[in-house]
């Protein structure tokens, strides 16, 4: 008798901005990308809990969280003023990603909109469907980039023509661009 192959060991790392992110890796955990997979979670807050309920046989780690606020009604302002935050959750769950690959034997990462989640020293996948952001501040826009460019490929979920998210997605100046398909 035959053996089973054996199962890449995918860590799967969920922003915990909303539901949004949550409820689209939920999507993308039937999805064909993952289907071979052994997959490993990692998230925080709400998105966790809503992983944990929904998919009780999943690993799952907790990873900081973002806590994200909207004080005022001018986006670049109340992204200015959490930066300087988020750059050290970014420094933190990068620290954690290492150790969690190291730990579990990870194969490759999917980041979900979490800029720290990548490692040099395995494949680095990041959810978006943003590559590029609207910002309307170019140096907002470099940093962006800048961040993105830690990753080995990109998945946007979305057609390759791009019909929900037009020029966000767009694979102008990315080598490893992969059009999933809407996850929802």
């Amino acid at each position: 008798m035959a053996s089973a192959a054996r199962r890449r060991r995918t860590l799967l790392c969920v922003l915990d901005w909303g539901l949004g992110h949550a409820t689209r890796s939920l999507a993308l955990l039937r999805h064909d990308a993952l289907a071979e997979d052994e997959v490993i979670v990692a998230s925080s807050g709400a998105a966790l809990a809503l992983i944990r309920r929904a998919r009780p046989d999943l690993r799952v780690f907790e990873l900081p969280g973002y806590r994200v606020r909207y004080p005022t009604r001018n986006m670049v302002l109340n992204v200015g003023l959490q930066l300087p935050k988020w750059v050290g959750v970014i420094y933190r769950e990068h620290r954690m990603t290492q150790r969690l690959v190291r730990e579990l034997n990870i194969e490759r990462i999917v980041s979900d909109n979490r800029f720290g989640c990548f490692s040099r020293e395995v494949e680095s996948i990041f959810l978006t469907h943003q590559l590029w952001p609207l910002t309307g501040f170019a140096p907002a826009t470099a940093l962006y980039r800048k961040w993105l460019r830690r990753f080995d490929a990109f998945w946007v979920p979305d057609t390759s023509d791009r019909r929900l998210s037009g020029a966000l997605s767009s694979a102008r100046g990315y080598e490893r661009v992969r059009y999933i398909g809407p996850l929802s």
